[in-house]
């Protein structure tokens, strides 16, 4: 014991030593070397246009599109009708196809890959200084007993070799050459995380928060607050909303005027995706969303929601400021756009902060199709996999179509679905059966009955169309349009330019395991933090199968797509040559 405490000692008396060390290793991290400037449209990077070219390429050359498709094996494909498709799904849904992960009501909250690998070490113990090291760039993770341990074939590759960890795995922007995006041959990765936008709270000059305290004032009065978006690719960092973009390897300089003030190494993975997930740092509305959700059935649970609706209905200003607070401050990273180029309605004086807090992307929605149309990604369909706790309540449509409106669209299912009925209930025992309101719970259904329940729901097809500026309703505003022609409305947030297709697949029971709903079961609950194997394979077993369900409407609407490119193609080439 005191020896295991000298060691942790011995670590954190080096620990400075080893990041002030690696402050100034060029070497190590090339982006010392370089410096990073802020630049202020939405185009997308020369990087991406090249991924985007190189990738439709990719999927010609590899004969995947034919593949998929069923299509005659002397059809030629040009690389210009080969659809782009966007695969996004709710953090929580990631957890069916990796073998261990924390996660929350909205996302993983750490894949912490070095604590893991503490923890399958046996004579190594985690504890808070492991936690610690987490955050100061994993440093503590690759100490020497770490790295050369042998006393478990675990810590062995399928060749033998001894598994250490390596700095490179938490450098995001490495992905871009290790995954051969240039080449095309992997998608590319995206992060998402959320500002909370609050103009009553913002910064109105260089010198304070907001312009004055008035709560009576048109400033505050007139006051809405909304969600940020902003992305974390291999690439860049940066919002389109804010037209602002730096490299991915400068985030966590400060910068002034678009340009950095200091030359760091660039952030680890792990830090990253605690800001893209860290969603006990959203507002109090979400917090009391979860306890609205799980209020106890029956007189006192209706009576505590009836209460605070009243009080809500009567008070809706104080309300929503109320809602809008943050019971625990998400962390304060360096802002990028701090004393940047303003331009009116952009950025609301966001620019006059010098810091920027993110938080969970799914406070604002589960759903990432917001990075989906970002001008010039011209997406053509969108996977979205819904892993929510809700998604047979219906309230995930909801929110997509709301979604849609803040975009300038309309959403709407091709097949309208009634919403599902209440779950077969039945006694709990023979005692309950016998009283006038016995308790009751979910009966179990068979195989049968599973797929007559669910039949249409694994693959929903949803078309998206944009709206007229003559159709759009007073709450969605005007619209303008900048120089480089995209359409932008009163919060300077891109509308789409585009019609497109979404197709929404939910995590939902399936007849290969009929006892088991993904919704309702305790270990997949967003409160369990601790998952066996077992409990992992059961919940990809009905995830693959759900995705099966869906793979001919998948094929259907890609054929669809790939079809209307290729005949807008030809009709364009014939009438240049009329």
């Amino acid at each position: 014991m005191r020896g295991d405490k000298s060691h942790r000692f011995s670590d954190l008396l080096h620990l400075h030593k080893e990041v002030k060390r690696d402050l100034s290793d060029a070497q190590l991290y090339p982006e010392l070397q370089k410096d990073a400037e802020l630049r202020r449209n939405n185009d997308l990077s020369e990087e991406e246009k090249h991924f985007l070219q190189a990738r439709k390429e990719m999927i010609v050359s590899s004969g995947a599109l034919h593949r998929f498709l069923l299509l005659d094996e002397d059809e030629k494909v040009h690389p210009d009708d080969v659809p782009v498709i966007a695969l996004g799904g709710s953090g929580g849904g990631y957890r069916a196809s990796i073998d261990a992960v924390a996660r929350s009501a909205n996302g993983i909250y750490f894949q912490l890959a070095p604590i893991l690998q503490k923890i399958r070490v046996g004579h190594l113990h985690p504890g808070p200084l492991d936690l610690y090291g987490t955050l100061i760039t994993s440093h503590i993770f690759f100490q020497p007993p770490v790295l050369k341990d042998h006393s478990t074939d675990d810590n062995k590759d399928e060749r033998g070799t001894h598994i250490a960890l390596q700095r490179d795995w938490f450098r995001f922007s490495l992905t871009y050459n290790t995954n051969k995006l240039h080449d095309g041959l992997q998608p590319l990765p995206i992060l998402t995380a959320v500002r909370h936008e609050r103009p009553w709270r913002d910064w109105k000059s260089p010198e304070e928060a907001f312009s004055h305290s008035n709560h009576v004032s048109s400033e505050h009065k007139d006051a809405h607050a909304w969600w940020q978006w902003f992305e974390f690719s291999s690439i860049e960092f940066g919002s389109d909303e804010l037209e602002g973009w730096i490299p991915t390897w400068s985030f966590g300089r400060h910068f002034e005027a678009g340009k950095n003030t200091q030359r760091l190494p660039e952030r680890s993975l792990s830090l990253i995706l605690g800001l893209c997930t860290s969603a006990p740092a959203g507002p109090l509305a979400a917090w009391l969303a979860t306890l609205y959700r799980n209020l106890p059935k029956g007189f006192l649970g209706t009576k505590i929601k009836h209460a605070a609706d009243d009080w809500v209905e009567k008070h809706p200003k104080e309300a929503e400021r109320l809602q809008s607070h943050h019971p625990i401050h998400s962390q304060n990273e360096p802002n990028p756009f701090f004393h940047a180029e303003k331009q009116e309605n952009r950025g609301q004086g966001f620019e006059n902060s010098p810091r920027i807090h993110l938080v969970d992307a799914g406070m604002s929605n589960n759903l990432p199709q917001h990075s989906f149309f970002r001008p010039g990604r011209d997406v053509d369909l969108m996977l979205l996999g819904d892993f929510s706790s809700d998604v047979q309540s219906g309230a995930a449509l909801e929110r997509i179509q709301e979604f849609g409106a803040g975009k300038g669209v309309t959403i709407k299912p091709r097949f309208p679905l009634e919403d599902l009925p209440q779950w077969p209930q039945e006694f709990v025992n023979e005692e309950e059966k016998g009283k006038e309101n016995g308790k009751t719970k979910n009966k179990l259904l068979s195989s049968d009955e599973i797929q007559e329940r669910f039949k249409g729901r694994y693959a929903q097809i949803l078309d998206v169309e944009v709206i007229p500026e003559t159709d759009r309703t007073e709450e969605q505003g005007p619209t303008h349009v900048d120089e480089s022609g995209i359409r932008y409305n009163s919060r300077h947030q891109p509308q789409a330019s585009r019609d497109t297709t979404m197709i929404y697949m939910p995590l939902l029971p399936h007849a290969c395991q009929p006892d088991y709903d993904p919704s309702t079961a305790p270990f997949s609950s967003s409160y369990n933090l601790v998952w066996t194997e077992e409990q992992v394979g059961i919940i990809r077993k009905t995830s693959r199968a759900d995705v099966v369900e869906g793979i001919a409407t998948i094929r259907k609407v890609v054929r669809e797509i790939y079809e209307a490119k290729k005949a807008a193609r030809l009709s364009k080439a014939s009438n240049l040559h009329e």
